[in-house]
């Protein structure tokens, strides 16, 4: 296995940004990131990577691509990001194929922006899962979890929970995700939205009709 070390001190350090993209590293050396505020593309094309890195990510503003195209790892742990502002395309997958073989995503809480095509061509193991999502405040969800053509029917078949409330793009969001079976929506949902490609069961529909808004912005009854 391609190990690193760190010899130096990195508790001061706020750029961590591009540190191991494209590297052939399977596991991350302990570096303290408890000052970090940029993480983009920290781990992007890093296709060896197997094992999710322990890292303090609650200074964290940008996670723009921080694990775009990464290698084997297959569960994301429970993640606080709630600094955060920029999460486009975090843990979007390959363009060419599905390299990337995320299984199970834990609970995670995001921050107030953007998460345009966060989880974009990626799930697509058998049995793929969805914790809580805490995205109230993300205000662009465009191709969030949509998937490649070549790859539709399979992966994701659930998510746990997820808020709508703040987004004014879905653009997509579930394009191609033809094995989702079970979702649940929180909050509201004010644009549209479609779940036209997902076979989701009647209690998935129950939540995302009691989540839609009517057109004067009031809750529907």
């Amino acid at each position: 296995d391609a190990e690193i070390t760190v010899p130096i001190d990195t508790s001061s350090g706020t750029n961590f940004s591009r540190m191991f993209s494209g590297s052939s590293i399977t596991r991350v050396p302990n570096i303290d990131t408890s000052n970090g505020t940029d993480f983009s593309y920290m781990f992007d094309g890093a296709k060896k990577l197997c094992e999710f890195p322990r890292l303090n990510l609650s200074k964290g503003n940008t996670f723009q691509n921080m694990f775009s195209g990464m290698g084997s790892i297959e569960e994301i742990p429970d993640l606080d990001l709630s600094s955060g502002t920029a999460f486009s395309s975090m843990f979007t997958g390959s363009t060419v194929s599905p390299i990337t073989m995320l299984k199970k995503v834990g609970d995670i809480k995001f921050g107030a922006g953007t998460g345009a095509g966060c989880f974009y061509n990626n799930l697509y193991q058998k049995g793929s899962s969805v914790g809580k999502l805490l995205t109230a405040n993300l205000t662009n969800m465009n191709q969030f979890f949509r998937a490649s053509t070549a790859w539709m029917g399979t992966g994701l078949v659930s998510v746990e929970q997820i808020d709508l409330s703040s987004s004014t793009n879905n653009t997509a969001m579930f394009e191609h995700r033809s094995a989702l079976e079970s979702i649940t929506f929180v909050g509201t949902i004010q644009v549209s939205l479609s779940l036209s490609a997902s076979p989701i069961n009647v209690e998935s529909a129950k939540s995302a009709i009691n989540a839609l808004v009517d057109y004067s912005g009031t809750d529907k009854e």
